[in-house]
């Protein structure tokens, strides 16, 4: 998956500076939030291919905006909030 997609899907940019967050440069990385699930994607600095989870569980990564858009649909779907 590519930057721009995440962006196609509606994804928030949250930018960490180097200050802030420790790091020796500033970083970024995507969001989503449809009720009580948070998308994540990976941070800019190893993002050769960019990829979502659902935060805080880590043994999923989405690599394909087709299947991002897939399951960001059914989320939303079902959904009540």
């Amino acid at each position: 998956m590519k930057e721009q997609d995440l962006v196609d899907l509606k994804f928030e940019k949250q930018q960490e500076t180097a200050e802030s967050s420790g790091c020796d440069k500033d970083w970024h990385y995507y969001t989503l939030d449809i009720g009580d699930i948070c998308f994540i994607s990976n941070e800019n600095n190893d993002a050769d291919e960019w990829c979502i989870e659902i935060f805080d569980f880590d043994t999923m990564a989405i690599k394909e905006k087709a299947d991002a858009e897939d399951l960001i649909n059914l989320v939303r779907k079902n959904t009540s909030v």
